[in-house]
């Protein structure tokens, strides 16, 4: 009988403990649930299915609203969809609740430069860098982010910063950096930017763009230099000798040979950061061996000048000619020539 109550007695607990499980097992689940739906909603981001990390996130923050790592989970499968206006209050809503999340401010420095928010991306990056000074792509894209906005001298150190620490950044760090000093008039010092990034690019197009702004650049720096010479001689025979300048059809219908002087030279002078004028001289010469009657002289200066307003440039050169045959005065011609130049782009210009 005692046997027999004890029994009854086990029996009355078993049935109470077989009660109670269920409801706390479902509790259990229940409050493990948004964790389980994180853990599956990060395997997918990084698995590259954003459509199936933004439905568990979603699950998750259903579960528990105030969990930071969720929202900026979520924040980042939206900068990933370009989905940047959706991004951006989750990423503040994560930082209010846990500013210390590892790459928080990197993200949300991607997400304005991506908004075209330069100044506040490049606060973010500078918050990575204030961290990590050696973040490589928080360097390069606060190099790229000061550059966006204009400020050129800082922007060349981040860049730099950058080319050093890496090798896969350093093609298109050395581009905007020549770029930067070529904005800054360092020509000198933007030429060897833009010849690396042309030998060293992984594509096309950054090979391309490198090597158009080298084209630009050398001419800047043919252009920067107040003198430029030039001069050649040579020996030609002529079996039908000219006897007066090019545009007058007179020949001596005889043969000779003759040698042939060329000179030119020009001098440019700024007046201001949007002006220039100059002059120049070029001069022709034949010394035939034994028509010297006939021997041709030209003597062609130059008077010219240049004003740049944004992507217009305007041009103005007055250029006379003189022609001699023989030491005497033959011909003279007065040319007036006006030019206007358009930049489509800051490395095309139509004129």
């Amino acid at each position: 009988m005692q046997r027999q109550r004890k029994m009854g007695g086990k029996f009355v607990w078993i049935c109470i403990v077989i009660c109670i499980m269920p409801a706390g097992l479902c509790g259990a689940v229940h409050a493990d649930s948004g964790t389980v739906y994180y853990d599956l909603a990060v395997f997918s981001f990084e698995a590259g299915d954003y459509r199936e990390a933004e439905n568990f996130l979603t699950k998750a923050l259903a579960e528990n609203p105030d969990d930071a790592y969720a929202r900026f989970y979520l924040a980042r499968t939206y900068l990933k969809q370009k989905r940047f206006a959706e991004a951006e209050p989750l990423f503040h809503s994560a930082w209010t609740l846990d500013p210390g999340i590892p790459g928080l401010s990197y993200e949300m420095g991607v997400l304005y430069q991506n908004m075209g928010k330069h100044d506040r991306a490049l606060a973010a990056f500078e918050n990575v860098l204030a961290e990590e000074p050696d973040h490589v792509t928080a360097l390069y894209h606060a190099g790229t982010s000061q550059f966006m906005l204009g400020q050129y001298r800082s922007a060349i150190d981040y860049l730099a910063r950058a080319a050093d620490l890496s090798e896969s950044v350093r093609p298109t760090a050395a581009y905007y950096g020549g770029i930067c000093h070529f904005r800054l008039s360092e020509f000198a010092l933007a030429l060897p930017q833009f010849d690396y990034a042309a030998s060293a690019a992984d594509t096309i197009t950054l090979r391309q763009d490198a090597e158009q702004w080298a084209r630009i650049t050398r001419l800047q720096i043919a252009r920067a230099k107040p003198w430029q010479l030039f001069a050649k001689a040579g020996w030609l025979y002529d079996d039908n000798v000219q006897l007066a300048p090019l545009d007058i059809d007179r020949f001596a219908e005889e043969s000779d040979s003759a040698g042939v002087f060329f000179f030119s030279g020009r001098y440019v002078m700024t007046a201001s950061d949007n002006m220039d004028f100059g002059m120049g001289y070029s001069h022709y010469q034949t010394f035939y061996r034994d028509f010297d009657d006939y021997n041709l002289i030209g003597g062609i200066p130059e008077v010219f000048s240049e004003y740049r307003l944004d992507r217009i440039t305007f041009g103005l050169a007055y250029i006379p000619a003189y022609y001699w045959v023989d030491v005497e005065s033959y011909l003279m011609q007065h040319q007036a020539t006006p030019e206007i130049r358009y930049r489509l782009t800051d490395n095309d210009e139509i004129g």
